[in-house]
């Protein structure tokens, strides 16, 4: 939406100069949204190209999709109807088609939608209410409904949506308080709440999110400095802070983005001040702003284009009139880069963002939420998980880039989460490892590998059986090396199964014996199993006779446990053992067992398990032996009787597994107990070692001999494990634009020991597995895992070959205002194909720039990886330099009686032919000349007449100007002296006659010596016949006074006092 504010100034002095202090305009622009705040330290102005158009007040001025207008004014010397075109990329004016109607100053502007309006205003002879519509694509006027109100100058006026308003100002100190609305659709004009504040003229405003705002200005009597808000929703006015300056009028402002400017203006003293201030709608303050860049003024011209104010013309003191041209930007931190990783595994909280900014005040701040928080100097954020991030860039003074970062959004994406479940079955029977884990694990990125080892293991199958009892933690792995851990898993065992067995002996030679087990442990209930005769199943068997009975007991599980018990008969003899001898060296069969009865009946016959019929056995070797004594009655007594070996040589072995795959870091411990010392060993290993640890060994079964001093021997043997070689791939990716540091490499590590450490070589020393913000060459990463075994990958980053943009032919322009000039780019290096894209009016996008005119042109040149370079090139004027017609009237206004002007060349060029046509009133010629200066006899007639000055330079290059010369009509009064009212048709009656005498107010009044009033008339036309009280008497020979009340054609009041002589 674009929004116009006109201020215009009118002060009433004299017919030849009626406005000795000027005219502000100023055009705003309101943006429709905005986020980030404006501080005074990040304002700056700079000097533009000079309004061409020449030193100038009181002008107007607008602006059209990114283009300003100047026009009209007034020099001290004449009214001007020009317009003038600023072209904000090339710097440059260029003139356009005159504004509609006569020349004027104090008049209004304002835009709507792609038309401007310029209307009202003071044409030197009578306050205008005219308004006419500029097209800029056709460039031509078209007047359209006059203004609302009355004829006025020093008015305000504003646009919000597509709707002008225009209201308050004065004419003949008469200040007006209404305020009208302008459709175009309807092209009528509707008038809305008058004015909140005081009426006044020379008032400043703008429009900004919908509202209009006005403040400051002047009546006769105060300098205002209050500021109103007017809501045309709700057709009210509202009272806002005051301005923050001192109070002044003939101010002039703009507006973008979030906030009004206003500033300059007349204090008082009618040479005007400098200090401009920014108003914030939404906090209801004012702040002040850097000074303007030139000099102090008042009747400036200002508008708006983007994010930009442009401020110029203007008067440095009543008689210093200005032609500069002048820009104020909000210049904040400009964000010139930014690059990201993505998460390296899903749900991890390791991506980056990385803001490359330049420019504002001090250090620089960064912000990822939005501005919601500056914690950040560096512009690198790190631990960031997925999701959008709103970046935000400020510096030191609070200064942003305007209203637009808060749109540029980062989103951190995450490769697919890994997703893990587990079940189990814990141990069946105690004493047996027959645990089983069974994992799903899904998502994540290429095959997953599962570990119940926290990842010191892993494997590609989810089953894990023949478990122990423990705790097993459960983990996952991608072929990223993202890791998610799942539960912690027990394991456990049912209680250790206890059988005890009681007895009931049998009789002698009877079988009426009983035995019962109890059980403990376990997981119940339990099945039984004897081993008698009849097998019997119940916990109790009887039936029994004396012997050695084995019960086998198996619980819900299946697990087994057996118990045996001798049953003896009743009074059976009683077998003691008197001693036994230990086997020598196994096997030795050199021990024996000595034994002798009590109780009982003889004779006793004896009967050993080795099947040995004697009281006592010798020569056995290490066992279980059992003898079985029956007496002479048949009572039965048994004892179960273990020989052991002396030399009780005891043999463990303990493993350390080899470290790194393919080394030979392995040991093996043999422990030995016991025998006859000393203790040999032997080792099978290569190097047939001989001491009790065996290291240096690499993966394989190693067996060890021990041999004690007696010659006995015990083998055993021990199996050591490595883990899977350490491998490593490495991938990548290159740096996009050559000279960025956005290329990145990562390594995948499998086999080893997981739980993987990596190191790069750059010059950060990262140390995850993705390194980052890499620039063109040679990398190496270690990886090392849990063991400390090492692996070692290099990766060479590249980058394409830089962007370079080569101006190959540049085309001049012939004359100054041409659009005939071309350029030509050639680029080199980067990746086909490419883009272009010039900042050129018609923003051309070809390797060819052409139909431009002169001045200064960028192109961005982009290549198929999106890197961008750009170059600046000069089209210059082969002929014309500079050509600019201009000239000086002299007098200016004239008077209808003395009509003769005299122009002077004031034509900037090498200027070789001049033109000059002279206009009447209806624009038809009355007049030419081809001399350098020229002089003019206008017509007898009042009005406003064009002359227009074509000049011609050595190039054969044109330029026009036309000024406007005032013919204006003299104001005389004449009155007799005498007249004899004797009715002979000659001088018999009194009438004052003049030139430019207005009918609308005359007064004349006939007073005798006495001061008695005789004849009144209200009638310019009308006469005294010489009769007094209507007519009623004759007045006599006397000498009368009479007094003439009138205006003139300006409507400048008079007042004439004369005598007559009556002569009958």
């Amino acid at each position: 939406m674009l929004t116009y504010l006109f201020r215009t100034l009118f002060l009433y002095l004299s017919l030849k100069e009626m406005y000795a202090k000027p005219l502000f305009l100023l055009l705003i622009i309101n943006s429709s949204f905005c986020y980030l705040e404006v501080y005074g330290q990040c304002a700056t102005w700079t000097q533009m190209t000079d309004f061409p158009g020449g030193a100038r007040r009181v002008g107007t001025g607008f602006s059209i999709n990114g283009e300003g207008y100047i026009g009209t004014g007034w020099n001290g010397s004449g009214r001007f109807n020009d317009n003038y075109e600023y072209d904000t990329l090339a710097n440059s004016w260029i003139p356009r088609a005159n504004v509609g109607g006569p020349g004027r100053n104090v008049s209004l502007a304002f835009t709507i939608g792609s038309k401007g309006y310029v209307g009202t205003g003071w044409d030197g002879s009578i306050p205008r209410k005219d308004i006419w519509e500029f097209d800029p694509v056709a460039n031509t006027w078209t007047q359209i409904a006059d203004f609302g109100g009355v004829a006025r100058h020093c008015a305000t006026a504003f646009t919000v949506g597509n709707k002008g308003y225009v209201g308050i100002g004065h004419y003949n100190q008469t200040y007006y308080p209404d305020f009208w609305e302008y459709d175009p659709n309807s092209n009528v004009w509707v008038q809305k709440a008058d004015f909140g504040g005081g009426v006044r003229h020379l008032a400043t405003g703008f429009a900004l999110n919908g509202n209009g705002y006005i403040g400051v200005g002047e009546d006769q009597n105060t300098i205002f400095k209050d500021f109103w808000e007017y809501d045309p929703l709700a057709n009210t006015w509202t009272q806002k802070s005051d301005f923050g300056g001192s109070p002044r009028f003939s101010a002039v402002g703009f507006a973008f983005g979030c906030y009004g400017y206003i500033g300059t203006g007349d204090l008082g003293s009618g040479s005007g001040t400098k200090d401009f201030w920014a108003y914030n709608p939404s906090t209801d303050t004012w702040m002040q702003m850097p000074d303007l860049g030139g000099s102090q003024r008042v009747g400036a011209v200002g508008f708006s284009i983007g994010n930009k104010g442009y401020v110029g013309t203007g008067s440095a003191t009543s008689s210093t009139y200005l032609d500069d041209f002048w820009e104020f930007s909000i210049e904040g931190p400009s964000v010139l880069s930014i690059s990201w990783t993505d998460l390296s595994c899903g749900g991890a909280s390791d991506g980056t963002i990385t803001i490359g900014a330049s420019g504002g005040l001090g250090p620089l701040v960064y912000s990822v939420d939005n501005g919601a928080s500056f914690n950040n100097t560096s512009g690198f954020f790190s631990g960031l998980g997925a999701g959008n991030y709103d970046i935000v860039v400020q510096d030191s003074t609070g200064c942003e880039p305007y209203c637009v970062t808060v749109d540029l959004a980062i989103t951190i994406s995450e490769p697919p989460p890994i997703s893990i479940s587990s079940a189990f079955t814990s141990i069946t029977c105690n004493g047996i490892s027959d645990g089983s884990i069974n994992i799903l694990a899904v998502g994540g990125t290429g095959p997953l590998l599962v570990s119940i080892d926290s990842g010191l293991t892993y494997q590609s199958s989810g089953g894990f059986f023949n478990l122990d009892t423990g705790t097993y933690y459960v983990t996952a792995v991608d072929s990223l090396g993202c890791v998610v851990y799942g539960d912690s898993i027990s394991i456990t065992a049912p209680p250790q199964m206890s059988s005890a067995i009681t007895s009931a002996s049998p009789t002698c030679g009877g079988n009426d014996g009983e035995l019962t087990v109890v059980v403990s442990g376990g997981t119940p209930s339990y099945m039984y199993t004897w081993d008698d005769s009849l097998i019997q199943t119940s916990s109790t068997a009887t039936g029994l006779d004396a012997g050695i009975y084995t019960v086998y007991i198996t619980d819900s599980n299946s697990c087994l446990d057996s118990v045996s018990y001798v049953l003896n008969s009743a009074s059976a003899p009683t077998i003691v053992v008197d001693s036994t001898t230990f086997e020598s060296c196994s096997p030795g069969n050199d021990a024996n067992i000595y034994v002798s009865l009590s109780g009982g009946t003889a004779p006793f016959t004896y009967l050993w398990s080795n099947l040995d019929s004697t009281e006592d056995i010798a020569g056995i070797s290490v066992g279980t032996y059992s003898i079985t004594v029956t007496d002479s009655v048949g009572c039965i007594s048994i004892e179960v009787i273990s020989i052991f070996d002396d030399n009780n040589l005891t043999l463990t072995l303990a493993g350390s597994d080899i470290l790194c795959f393919g080394e030979a870091t392995g040991s093996v411990n043999a422990s030995a107990l016991n025998g006859a010392q000393p203790l040999t060993y032997l080792w099978d290993d290569p190097v047939a070692q001989t001491d009790s640890i065996a290291t240096g060994l690499s993966s394989g079964l190693y067996g060890v001999t021990v041999t004690d001093a007696n010659g006995c021997m015990l083998i055993d043997d021990a199996t050591l494990t490595e883990p899977s070689a350490l491998n490593t791939v490495i991938t990548y990716v290159n740096v996009t634009c050559s000279g960025n540091s956005d290329g990145e490499a990562a390594v995948l590590a499998t086999g080893g020991s997981p739980g993987y450490a990596y190191l790069w070589d750059d010059p950060n020393a990262q140390t995850n597995f993705t390194a980052t913000g890499l620039i063109a060459g040679f990398y190496q990463v270690t990886v090392s895992d849990l063991n400390g075994c090492t692996e070692v990958e290099i990766v060479l980053i590249t980058e394409n070959a830089a962007l370079v943009l080569i101006i190959s032919d540049t085309g001049m322009v012939k004359c100054a205002g041409d659009t005939n000039g071309n350029a030509t780019v050639v680029v080199v290096g980067g990746i086909t194909p490419y883009t272009y894209s010039w900042d050129d009016p018609a923003n051309q996008t070809t390797a060819v720039l052409s139909g431009v005119g002169v001045g200064d042109y960028s192109v961005l040149v982009t290549d198929a990886d999106s890197c961008t370079s750009t170059i600046s090139i000069s089209v210059i004027s082969s002929g014309s330099q500079v050509l600019l017609a201009d000239f000086f009237a002299e007098p200016n206004p004239v008077s209808l009686y003395d009509s003769e002007v005299t122009f002077t060349d004031e034509s900037v060029g090498d200027i070789i032919e001049w033109y000059w046509t002279f206009l009447n009133l209806d624009n038809s010629t009355i007049g030419t000349d081809t001399l350098e200066n020229s002089s003019f006899q206008f017509p007898f007639i009042p009005g406003s007449y064009p002359v227009n000055l074509l000049v011609v330079d050595d190039y054969g290059c044109t330029h026009d100007t036309t000024l406007y010369i005032d013919v204006l009509p003299d104001y005389i009064l004449f009155a007799p002296n005498t007249f004899t009212p004797n009715g002979d048709g000659m001088n018999d009656e009194f009438f004052p006659q003049g030139l430019g005498l207005e009918d609308a107010k005359f007064e004349m009044y006939i007073y005798n010596r006495w001061g008695d009033m005789i004849f009144k008339s209200v009638d310019v036309l009308s006469r005294w016949d010489g009769t007094a009280n209507g007519g009623s008497r004759i007045a006599q020979e006397d000498i009368y006074i009479w007094l003439i009340l009138t205006v003139d054609y300006l409507n400048r009041e008079h007042k004439y006092v004369g005598h007559v002589s009556i002569v009958r």
